[in-house]
């Protein structure tokens, strides 16, 4: 097994967790080795790379549904979409959430986030509910100058709401593309790319 990718599946799967179940914090850290752990890690850092060198953002429900779909193919690993809120620093000293966005969840508690634009803030939380998303905004707010301030709550939840609806149906079998150009570019992309090993030469 070549260095890197030993690196890139620690980086991968050491993903903070927020426990879905409960929301209650717990934080701990999950190293995944399988048969197609090299595999999985090369292609979620690929479709990161790809993002960024194209500026690609706001496209979480296409990334996810293409990750999804490799991995079914290629894995008989349970796998699903879910939405999630995050909060996350954006590297401004401002501390901002989002309340309409996909990840692939691994095992039923891995997460995997293959969109770049959110990957990219630090100290990111995830949390499946209100509840969870909540404790938090009332921690951050304790911060007035680090958390922004123009935070809509009910606007999010009806965000969150959408993107469960959409999760479901690609859970459910159906193909939900909101980016068909940058679902197949990606794709092509990926396609150069030897996903047991790195990069061809």
């Amino acid at each position: 097994m070549h260095l890197w990718s030993i690196i890139a599946i620690s980086i991968i799967y050491s993903i903070k967790l927020k426990t879905f179940a409960s929301c209650n914090y717990i934080v701990y850290f999950k190293l995944i080795i399988m048969e197609h752990g090299i595999f999985t890690a090369n292609i979620i850092l690929s479709m990161r790379e790809y993002q960024k060198d194209n500026n690609i953002k706001k496209q979480c429900i296409t990334n996810a549904q293409y990750l999804y779909d490799v991995i079914r193919m290629n894995s008989n690993t349970h796998v699903k979409t879910e939405a999630v809120f995050v909060v996350g620093d954006n590297g401004e000293d401002t501390t901002i959430v989002v309340g309409g966005h996909l990840v692939v969840v691994f095992d039923h508690d891995t997460i995997f986030d293959p969109s770049y634009d959110i990957f990219r803030l630090k100290n990111k939380s995830y949390f499946s509910n209100i509840k969870g998303l909540m404790n938090i905004v009332k921690d951050k707010d304790k911060d007035k100058e680090k958390f922004k301030s123009s935070i809509d709550i009910p606007t999010l939840v009806r965000l969150h709401i959408d993107f469960m609806k959409m999760s479901d149906q690609i859970n459910n079998g159906e193909l939900i593309i909101t980016n068909k150009e940058h679902y197949n570019k990606q794709a092509d992309y990926i396609e150069t790319i030897d996903l047991t090993k790195g990069y061809k030469p």
